[in-house]
C-alpha cells in the first residue's frame, strides 16, 4: 500500500511540478524513451529512507521500462534553494519529493511574484 501510494504521489506531482514552457497534458503511457529527474531528500541519507527509495525507484522503472528516473539525492535543508535556484534558471525538473510545510512555504513564496491563476497551473 505505501509503495502504491508512493507512485501514485511521485506520478501526480510529475504532472504538477512542470515548469510554465513545458506545462501540457501528460500522456497516458509513455510510448518513447524518456528520462526523468527526480530530487529526494531521502536519498541524501543513509539507511531505510535512501533504500526504501531505491527499492522503490528501480519497481518503478521496471514496471515502466521506457522510463529512465535520474535519482538525486538533496539534503532536506538544500531541497528549496536548490529547487528554486532550478526554476530560476529555467532547468527542467520532472519530479521534487518534499515535505508539504516546505512546498506550501515555496508556492506561497511564488505568488508574490507570480499571479494566483499562474500558479495554480501548476500546483
Amino acid at each position: 500500500m505505501i509503495r502504491k501510494t508512493f507512485l501514485l504521489g511521485a506520478a501526480a506531482l510529475a504532472a504538477t511540478v512542470s515548469l510554465p514552457g513545458r506545462a501540457g497534458p501528460v500522456p497516458a503511457t509513455v510510448d518513447k524513451p524518456v528520462t526523468i529527474t527526480f530530487y529526494n531528500y531521502n536519498l541524501a541519507t543513509a539507511g531505510l529512507g535512501a533504500d526504501g527509495t531505491r527499492k522503490l525507484l528501480q519497481e518503478f522503472m521496471a514496471a515502466n521500462p521506457n522510463v529512465k528516473v535520474n535519482a538525486v539525492g538533496v539534503n532536506v535543508a538544500q531541497l528549496m534553494p536548490r529547487l528554486q535556484a532550478d526554476v530560476a534558471a529555467q532547468r527542467p525538473l520532472d519530479v521534487a519529493f518534499s515535505g508539504y510545510a516546505e512546498f506550501h512555504s515555496w508556492m506561497a513564496a511564488r505568488t508574490s511574484t507570480q499571479s494566483t491563476a499562474e500558479t495554480n497551473d501548476h500546483v
